[in-house]
């Protein structure tokens, strides 16, 4: 089996972490049945908010009371906008619509890659108050309960609900609790444990083709190839919709 191509146990500060980003997005999209490069580009995609010093939540929130760039980066890249459950509920429905359309519109993979990642975000970055679930708040995000959020063993039950939803975006066809079942099992049968349940997505991950030379090529172009402005246009592409509805 391939080494990790980053270590799930040495990315404590990325949100929702490797295994849920990178990771989860190619076994997703192989299993909606992308074929392997594809499912590469948009799992690179997706991981670059978090590879990519430049588009961090820990970096935007230094700048973000001050800067609407770094503030952008929090609330739509990160899904860290400290919404109501109405705003959240709202918020997530739009993003998987947009990755629906834009994977139906041909987009590039990196850009529907932006997408899943404040899609998947919008699931880990929320807490219950008083039995409602609300978005955590700029600039501190979830610094208060530190990288509880982030772990997907912590909150399987939401982890799952995003998995199924990015599956149908992606194009899956049919039930998607089927398609899913082995990766239900992995985050079921590790309950608590978010070592093992981490290190068997990444396992996975190899059972359906990610190789590490293949990743690491595919790491090492769109960390270069995407730029501030792209992202910036792909952030007011999603903000134009959230203030459609």
């Amino acid at each position: 089996m391939q080494k990790n191509i980053l270590s799930p146990a040495g990315a404590a500060h990325m949100l929702y972490e490797i295994d849920g980003h990178l990771y989860t997005t190619f076994v997703v999209a192989r299993l909606a049945g992308l074929p392997v490069s594809r499912a590469l580009e948009l799992a690179w995609g997706c991981q670059v908010p978090d590879a990519n010093r430049r588009f961090t939540a820990v970096s935007a929130a230094w700048n973000s009371l001050w800067e609407k760039y770094s503030a952008d980066i929090m609330k739509i890249l990160h899904s860290i906008h400290g919404g109501k459950e109405e705003q959240v509920l709202r918020r997530r429905g739009d993003l998987k619509q947009l990755v629906a359309e834009a994977i139906q519109r041909g987009e590039p993979d990196w850009r529907v890659g932006l997408m899943i990642h404040a899609y998947g975000d919008s699931y880990a970055h929320t807490f219950i108050k008083m039995g409602k679930e609300h978005s955590y708040r700029p600039p501190h995000g979830h610094a208060g309960h530190g990288h509880k959020p982030d772990k997907i063993g912590n909150f399987p039950k939401k982890y799952l609900e995003y998995v199924a939803g990015l599956y149908l975006a992606l194009g899956g066809q049919g039930d998607s609790k089927a398609a899913l079942d082995k990766l239900i099992r992995i985050v079921g049968d590790n309950k608590g444990n978010n070592s093992k349940i981490s290190s068997s997505i990444v396992s996975y991950a190899a059972e359906l083709g990610m190789t590490e030379s293949e990743s690491d090529a595919v790491k090492d172009r769109l960390l270069t190839a995407v730029s501030e402005k792209d992202v910036v246009e792909t952030m007011a592409f999603m903000e134009a919709k959230f203030k459609s509805d």
